[in-house]
C-alpha cells in the first residue's frame, strides 16, 4: 500500500470532507430508513461540526481518502461518520483511523469512546465488534416505534 499518513482536517477542507463522506455512504443510500443525514448535510454543515469537534483525515500523498468525525464530551469521546472511499475500503483505513480516535481520547482523559451505528448495517456492527466495541444501547429515530440503530462503546485501557 501507498503511504498513509493520518492529520486533522482544516476548515477549508469541508466541502472535500462532505464529498468523501458521501461518496463512503452512497451504498447505504437505499438501505437505510431514514435515509443517512449525510445526503442533507453541506460544507457549512462540517464547519460547524469543526466548531465543537475534529475530523481526522487518512491521505495518501495529498489525496484525502478516508475521515472520522470525533468530539470530546464530558464522560467521553464520540466516534462518527467513519469513511473510506469505496476504491480504498478494505486497506486498514478505517482500523487505522479508529485507533488514532482512540488514542486523542486517551490523550484527552476520555476512558471511553461511543458511536452509534444502524442496525440495517450488520457488517459494521461487526466490524466495530471487532474493534472491541459492545452494544449498550438501542434507539430509534423520531417518527419509528422500532429501533433503527444501536450505540456501542469501548473502554479504553492505558
Amino acid at each position: 500500500m501507498e503511504i498513509l499518513s493520518l492529520r486533522e482536517a482544516s476548515v477549508q477542507e469541508a466541502g472535500r470532507l462532505l464529498e468523501i463522506e458521501q461518496a463512503a455512504f452512497e451504498p447505504y443510500r437505499t438501505i437505510l430508513d431514514p435515509q443517512s443525514g449525510v445526503f442533507r448535510e453541506t460544507p457549512d454543515v462540517i464547519r460547524q461540526k469543526m466548531t465543537t469537534g475534529r475530523f481526522l483525515v487518512a491521505c495518501v500523498g495529498e489525496q484525502i481518502v478516508g475521515l472520522v468525525f470525533y468530539q470530546h464530551n464530558d464522560e467521553h469521546t464520540y466516534l462518527g461518520r467513519l469513511s473510506v472511499l469505496p476504491g480504498w475500503q478494505g486497506r486498514g483505513i478505517a482500523r487505522m483511523l479508529i485507533e488514532a480516535v482512540e488514542q486523542r481520547a486517551r490523550q484527552f482523559g476520555r476512558p471511553v469512546v461511543q458511536l452509534a451505528v444502524r442496525l440495517a448495517l450488520p457488517q459494521l456492527i461487526a466490524m466495530y465488534r471487532r474493534h472491541g466495541y459492545l452494544i449498550i444501547a438501542e434507539h430509534c429515530h423520531p417518527g419509528y416505534s422500532y429501533t433503527t440503530f444501536v450505540t456501542m462503546e469501548k473502554r479504553l485501557t492505558t
